[in-house]
């Protein structure tokens, strides 16, 4: 069986010492066998423990649950609990980016930003569209180019709106 210092350790699986060291000290990984005078030693058993942690991390599994994980706890619902917090942060950065466009289409409009628009832009809720329009209005409401988007219609009917004023 090889042996790895610290130092050989952490060159071989391109992590920093100090990382190895942090590993160690919240019991992630640690090593195979310590000397009498506190060395570390790694082994190729610890390495592939290594090379998951780092998988793990790269799907932004946090470090409690991936010690949970390489544990042999829970593993396929830390999957769901991780695809899920990555939906959510998907769909909030889909709606920054219409809330962004939405804007930029604003200042195309108006000429410039009109502040008054960022309070309600923040606030907005599909549902209120309900309150104030009927079915048949909402429909055709649908049918307008939309804000939030950038297609090339939204561009046309900015233009066409200048044009009109």
């Amino acid at each position: 069986m090889e042996f790895w210092t610290v130092g050989q350790f952490s060159k071989l699986a391109n992590v920093t010492i100090r990382t190895i060291r942090y590993y160690d000290q919240i019991q992630l990984l640690t090593p195979e066998f310590r000397h009498a005078n506190g060395r570390r030693y790694y082994t190729e058993k610890d390495l592939k423990r290594l090379e998951k942690i780092c998988l793990l991390k790269s799907l932004s599994v946090s470090l409690v649950d991936i010690k949970t994980v390489l544990d042999k706890k829970a593993f396929k619902e830390l999957l769901l609990h991780q695809q899920q917090q990555t939906i959510s942060s998907i769909r909030e950065e889909e709606n920054t980016l219409k809330n962004i466009q939405t804007l930029l289409n604003s200042i195309e409009v108006e000429g410039d930003l009109d502040w008054e628009l960022l309070l309600p832009l923040i606030k907005r809720k599909e549902h209120h569209r309900d309150q104030f329009f009927s079915k048949e209005e909402r429909k055709t409401l649908d049918k307008l180019p939309k804000m939030e988007k950038g297609h090339i219609q939204t561009k046309q009917w900015i233009n066409l709106t200048n044009r009109i004023e």
